[in-house]
C-alpha cells in the first residue's frame, strides 16, 4: 500500500491553519505545518514533501521569497506550490505563475476547492515525474546500447574472421594467400576499432583523476606537421592564417587535433578536404558534409553520438566529449556545430570568456 502524500501547509494564522490540516487530513493526506516561510524551508530539508500550500502574506518571509527560494533548489524543481490569499489581482497571479506557482486559492477557502487543487497539483506532478524517469531510461538505454554495441560489434568481427582462419589452418584445401591477407586486415581494422573505444574509456574512467596539466607552449603548424608525418590514417586538410602557439598539456593537444580531424572526417565530404582556420582568438576545424540539412549547436556529452537514429557510426561518442573536457581542463573552450552554410565546425577558443 503506498503512503500517503505528505503536504507542506504554511499559514500564519493559527485557527486556519488548524482547520486546513483538518481538511487535508479528512483526504487521508499526511500534513505537516510551519508558521511563516522560514519554518517552512527547516521542514522542508527534514521530510520528503510532496506539496506546497501557502500563504501569500506573511510576516517576515512572504510567500513570493518562499516560492522563489524553493525554486533555487534543483531537488524541489518539480514540487508543486499553492498559493492561499485573501485578495488577488492578476499582476500577483501573474507573478507568482511566471515563478513557478501551480495554483491561487482566494480566501475564505472552499474544501470542495482545496481538494480539487490539491489533487490537480499532485496528478501533474506525478505525470511529470513519470514523463521524466521515461526520458531518462530512454537516454540511460541508448547509451548502454550504444556502449554494447560499439565495443561488441568489432569483438565479433575479430572472433569470427580468426574461426575462418582457424577453419582453413585445419582445411584440407586452404584458401588463396591473397584471401587470407584480406581476412587478416580486417580483422586488425575491427581489432584497432575495439582498442580505440577501450583507450577512450579508459580516459574518460580518468576524467575525475586529472590535476593540474602540465602546459607547454605548442606550435599548431608543429603539431599538424607531426600528424602528417605520423603516417596515421588521418584525412586531409589544408591550412589558413598564421602559425600559433598553444599552452596546452601536450598528450592532451595531440589527442584533441587528432580526434577533432578524424571525428570531422566521419561527417565530411572525402573528396573535399577539412579546413583548418587560425585565428587571432581561436582555431576552426571545417569540412563540408551532406547529413545535416539546417544550422545546428550539438550539445557534447559522453556516450552521445549525432543523429544517431539516421547515421551508423562507429566509436563510443566519447572523443568530442573527452576533446572538450581537455580543453577546459587547460583554459579553452570547444564548441561544435552546423553553421549556416552547412558545414561541420568545431572551434577551439584560446581563452574562456569572462
Amino acid at each position: 500500500m503506498s503512503s500517503a502524500k505528505q503536504i507542506l501547509l504554511v499559514e500564519d494564522e493559527a485557527d486556519l491553519r488548524t482547520n486546513l490540516v483538518e481538511l487535508l487530513e479528512i483526504k487521508k493526506y499526511a500534513v505537516i505545518a510551519a508558521a511563516n516561510g522560514q519554518e517552512a524551508l527547516k521542514l522542508l530539508e527534514k521530510y520528503p514533501i510532496d506539496l506546497i500550500v501557502s500563504d501569500i502574506l506573511m510576516p517576515g518571509m512572504d510567500g513570493y521569497e518562499l516560492l522563489q527560494k524553493v525554486r533555487a533548489n534543483v531537488s524541489y524543481a518539480n514540487l508543486p506550490f499553492i498559493f492561499l490569499s485573501a485578495k488577488v489581482s492578476k499582476e500577483e497571479i501573474r507573478e507568482g505563475m511566471e515563478g513557478g506557482a501551480e495554483d491561487y486559492l482566494t480566501k475564505p477557502i472552499k474544501a470542495v476547492e482545496l481538494f480539487k487543487a490539491v489533487e490537480i497539483s499532485l496528478n501533474k506532478k506525478e505525470k511529470r515525474e513519470a514523463w521524466a524517469n521515461h526520458h531518462l531510461e530512454t537516454v540511460l538505454n541508448e547509451e548502454r546500447n550504444v556502449r554494447f554495441h560499439e565495443l561488441r560489434t568489432p569483438l565479433f568481427g575479430v572472433l569470427s574472421i580468426l574461426e575462418l582462419l582457424h577453419e582453413n589452418f585445419l582445411s584440407d584445401e586452404p584458401m588463396a594467400r591473397e584471401l587470407q591477407a584480406d581476412w587478416i586486415e580486417k580483422a586488425f581494422s575491427s581489432a584497432k576499432r575495439l582498442n580505440n573505444s577501450l583507450q577512450k574509456l579508459i580516459l574518460f574512467q580518468e576524467l575525475g583523476n586529472l590535476g593540474q596539466p602540465q602546459k607547454q607552449e605548442l606550435s599548431l603548424f608543429d603539431s599538424l606537421k607531426a600528424l602528417r608525418k605520423s603516417g596515421e590514417d588521418i584525412p586531409d586538410f589544408s591550412v589558413h592564417g598564421s602559425d600559433r602557439i598553444l599552452d596546452f598539456e601536450p598528450t592532451q593537444w595531440e589527442f584533441v587535433i587528432r580526434e577533432l580531424l578524424e571525428n570531422g572526417s566521419k561527417f565530411g565530404d572525402s573528396e573535399k578536404p577539412m579546413v583548418i582556420n587560425s585565428g587571432e582568438n581561436a582555431v576552426e576545424i571545417r569540412n563540408k558534409q551532406g547529413q545535416f540539412d539546417r544550422p545546428q549547436l550539438f550539445l557534447v556529452r559522453p556516450f552521445f553520438q549525432l543523429n544517431r537514429a539516421y547515421l551508423e557510426q562507429q566509436g563510443l561518442g566519447l572523443g568530442l566529449y573527452l576533446s572538450q573536457r581537455y580543453c577546459i581542463q587547460n583554459g579553452y573552450t570547444l564548441q561544435a556545430q552546423v553553421d549556416s552554410q552547412l558545414d561541420f565546425v568545431v572551434t577551439i577558443t584560446y581563452s574562456i570568456p569572462d
